[in-house]
């Protein structure tokens, strides 16, 4: 009779415990999120949406191939850049609305009537020094200011049949985005972090050269792509040429040749092992959508001196 009270008694707990859970379960996912999908006829721009931002008032910005989109969770609305161009990055800051476009930038502020009005700072500056160019995105991140270039990153490996996306340019300091780029001819927020690039939070930031050694070996065993950043000095001729031995000799292990392409400028290494026989050699990539040399392939024997001879030598 106990044993059979007892059985009764474990069974009705098993029970209660199930129900309790299937009720939890049922009542948390009723509170699931809703999730809008809006198309491009709901908020009357074009298809290709290039940066987002959003005001302390909790208005949405975004970068549209047909200017600025604002949203307040009701009403879209769509804010020409001079020019009608493609606005290519928006930063929300305060009460202004910084927006980037071909041959131009300012910002968007509400008027006293309440609509948005632009003031332009490129007409400030001399536009001989910015001709044919488009401005990348400063983000803020925490209170702190990074670089960030999506169309710079775009142009890196587009000859390649993947659709590989790079983080060459993703929250650089100055002294790294100026590498390649043109120095600022308006005033803009100090970028002084060095800390938290792509490359370093992702620990594909290596400043040893058995990482390289390493990491290389694991990528020709797997057949995986390894794209990383040297920052144990300066990426030299003979650093570069230690580097790529290392790379050589990981692959010679797993029967493979190197691809491998550079961004010299930011020190970016991109290696792809492949079992055909063929040649191992080093691409120069030039990461510059406007002014885009045409790539040269370099043997291992063959390296410039420096990225300047790299670049004076395939200009010619």
């Amino acid at each position: 009779m106990k044993t059979i009270a007892k059985n009764c008694l474990i069974k009705l707990v098993y029970i209660l415990t199930a129900v309790a859970s299937y009720g939890a379960t049922a009542h948390a996912a009723s509170f699931l999120p809703v999730v809008t999908n809006y198309q491009a006829r709901d908020y009357n721009g074009k298809l290709q949406n290039w940066d987002a931002s959003q005001l302390e008032n909790g208005l949405m910005c975004f970068a549209n191939n047909s200017g600025l989109l604002t949203f307040d969770g009701y009403t879209w609305n769509l804010l020409k850049i001079p020019g009608e161009y493609i606005c290519r990055s928006v930063m929300a800051d305060g009460e202004r609305i910084y927006v980037g476009s071909f041959e131009e930038f300012g910002y968007f502020f509400k008027s006293t009537a309440g609509v948005y009005e632009y003031i332009s700072l490129s007409d400030h500056a001399n536009r001989e020094n910015f001709r044919n160019s488009e401005f990348w995105n400063i983000v803020k991140i925490g209170g702190t200011y990074y670089h960030l270039d999506a169309t710079f990153d775009n142009t890196l490996g587009k000859d390649r049949e993947t659709s590989e996306i790079r983080y060459d340019y993703f929250n650089l300091d100055d002294s790294q985005i100026f590498r390649d780029h043109e120095p600022l001819i308006a005033p803009a927020p100090h970028c002084g972090d060095h800390e938290h690039f792509y490359y370093k939070e992702k620990k594909l930031s290596f400043t040893k050269k058995e990482d390289v050694y390493k990491r290389s070996l694991q990528a020709a065993k797997k057949g995986r792509v390894l794209i990383f950043h040297w920052r144990g000095g300066y990426l030299t001729k003979e650093v570069l040429k230690e580097l790529l031995e290392l790379i050589r000799k990981a692959g010679d292990e797993k029967d493979k040749t190197a691809m491998v392409s550079i961004n010299w400028p930011q020190a970016v290494i991109r290696v792809q092992y492949t079992d055909m026989q063929v040649q191992e050699s080093v691409t120069i990539e030039e990461a510059n959508e406007e002014e885009q040399y045409d790539k040269a392939i370099i043997l291992f024997e063959g390296l410039p001196r420096d990225y300047e001879d790299a670049r004076n030598n395939f200009r010619e």
